[in-house]
């Protein structure tokens, strides 16, 4: 029993050693984050363009070789199949929604006029021509059931704007000088805000527009019951912004910058933010959608001229970021892996307390880093359980799609492992009474701990992750570590908390199985990640679609 509670004492040196430099999380992702890429098939000539009428609803349009618009959608289970809306036009088809089971249709027609189609629930109308002499894509927005509000570029270069409420208004010119139409959207009842222009409404009689400028500048103008001035939000942009909004008060600009990225600018209901890239270059600017807060639908035309389509939460990468108070902001954002932090101070505690050089003040900074873990993994334990009651829905998301987040609750119980260490090392030969006992109870519940990382941050990974190699990543080893570090704290617990024969067995019995458990599946898995090293393909994702961090900045 000695030389076996010795061999689980020498064992936690090693195994610590091995711990004290966990593999790095996972910081950099597809831009499948938290969806898949996916083919939707098609050959479109434009960038394809996106609406969503209902929740879980989606309705993606673009012009197709023959000039046509072309149609498919998703109903919340599967994916309908391509569909011709007919009509000879000289842009791709911009759709907005004014109610459930509503679709405008607005495009330059093969004269150049506004021509218009909808879909009223049951058939689609056929296309008819609101006149004018447009250049490029309208822009269309809707802030109210049955109010639609148009914006077109003219042959004068100024932003010409009709609207509709139970007829058609007239056209009028709202001046400025722009080379694309602008983006308009709404966030309140009579509320417009233009960019030049790309149009969207965030709420009732609300409208905001955005448009590149002559200057290269994103410029904006919005409506509330009255039409505000132009105003400059900055920025070198390249390509006509593309708006979203997906609550009340909240707008997100996209646009591609001089140096071919995507860049983004958002307003959080007080103030703009400032200019971020997304750090990527994309063959065409990517249509967005929104069916609900924190969510945005990405869809792309790809150099294979086929529908390309990701989806996005809040949580999931910097496209999304939202401006929120500092502190929520700071606790939504509060990943797995700042359980890293005590992970490494334990395991410092443990390797200087156990050094085979020794000397007074090494054994009190050993006590330090072991009380600061004590301090740190229960701060965070707290933390995370606040995160957890406060944003259940974006931890879920977190835990379901995000690489890497799973397996970062592993660091709880290595942690954990490193203080009972200490424990068993310090406060037993010094105080003796019931701390053995104690220490060694608690060793069961962090082999509890162990076990459920170990087999079931792996399974439900395999269950709720996409199937392949390609996602899989070094933090994976972190719920292995665990039961290997749980075997070895049992060998110290053994050796250092003055326990009778009686409880050691036990304990090393199952310190024997965790090794078992934890080097099999380590072996399994350094085999599939070898494999991923080997297989450089992007599967399931445009060839050409950047790789953001997972962390966001």
């Amino acid at each position: 029993m000695a030389r076996l509670t010795t061999l689980l004492g020498f064992m936690a040196q090693g195994l610590t050693l091995v711990a004290a430099t966990p593999p790095l999380m996972n910081l950099e992702s597809r831009a499948t984050v938290p969806g898949q890429w996916e083919s939707l098939g098609g050959v479109l000539t434009s960038p394809p363009s996106v609406v969503s009428w209902g929740n879980n609803r989606l309705d993606v349009f673009g012009l197709g070789t023959d000039s046509a618009a072309w149609h498919r959608w998703w109903d919340g289970s599967a994916w309908g199949g391509w569909e011709s809306l007919g009509g000879v036009l000289q842009t791709a088809p911009i759709p907005v929604s004014w109610a459930s089971n509503r679709i405008d249709l607005f495009a330059q027609g093969g004269d150049s006029s506004l021509v218009h189609r909808w879909w009223d629930g049951s058939a689609w109308g056929g296309w008819e021509s609101l006149g004018g002499t447009i250049k490029g894509s309208p822009s269309a927005v809707s802030w109210g059931s049955g109010r639609l509000d148009i914006f077109a570029i003219g042959t004068d270069s100024a932003v010409w704007h009709l609207w509709y409420e139970r007829q058609w208004g007239s056209w009028e010119s709202l001046g400025g000088v722009a080379q694309n139409a602008p983006a308009v959207v709404s966030w309140a009842p009579n509320r417009l805000d233009l960019f030049a222009p790309t149009a969207v409404s965030w709420g009732k009689g609300r409208l905001d527009i955005f448009a590149l400028g002559t200057d290269h500048a994103l410029w904006h103008l919005w409506y509330d019951g009255k039409w505000g001035s132009w105003e400059s939000l900055g920025g070198t942009l390249t390509s006509a912004p593309v708006a979203v909004s997906d609550q009340a008060n909240r707008l997100d600009i996209y646009a591609t910058g001089t140096d071919g990225a995507l860049w983004h600018i958002g307003y959080d209901g007080r103030r703009w933010n400032a200019w971020e890239s997304t750090k990527g270059n994309t063959p065409t600017l990517p249509a967005v959608a929104s069916w609900g807060p924190g969510r945005i639908d990405v869809f792309v035309a790809g150099t294979d001229r086929a529908l390309w389509h990701n989806w996005l939460t809040s949580d999931s990468n910097v496209y999304l970021r939202r401006t929120r108070p500092t502190w929520q902001a700071a606790l939504q954002d509060f990943s797995t892996q700042w359980f890293l932090v005590p992970q490494g101070t334990g395991i410092i505690a443990v390797i200087l307390h156990r050094l085979d050089y020794q000397f007074h003040g090494l054994q009190i900074i050993s006590y330090i880093f072991w009380i600061t873990t004590i301090v740190l993994l229960l701060v965070m334990v707290i933390l995370y359980a606040l995160r957890c009651v406060l944003f259940p829905k974006h931890v879920a998301d977190c835990l379901r799609n995000k690489p890497g987040e799973m397996d970062g609750l592993a660091s709880i119980s290595i942690s954990f492992t490193s203080i009972l260490q200490m424990a068993a090392m310090v406060l037993v030969p010094s105080w003796h009474g019931r701390w053995g006992t104690a220490i060694y109870g608690l060793w069961w519940a962090n082999v509890a701990m162990a076990v459920l990382a170990n087999l079931g941050i792996p399974f439900a990974t395999t269950h709720l992750h996409p199937p392949g190699v390609a996602g899989l990543s070094p933090a994976a080893r972190l719920p292995l570590i665990a039961a290997l570090t749980a075997a070895a704290g049992g060998g110290t617990v053994c050796t250092s908390a003055g326990l009778g024969s009686d409880l050691q067995t036990p304990a090393v019995a199952v310190g024997y199985l965790l090794l078992g458990m934890g080097f099999g599946l380590a072996a399994i898995l350094d085999a599939l990640f070898l494999a991923r090293l080997f297989d450089r393909g992007r599967r399931g994702a445009p060839w050409w679609w950047p790789r953001p961090t997972c962390s966001r900045t």
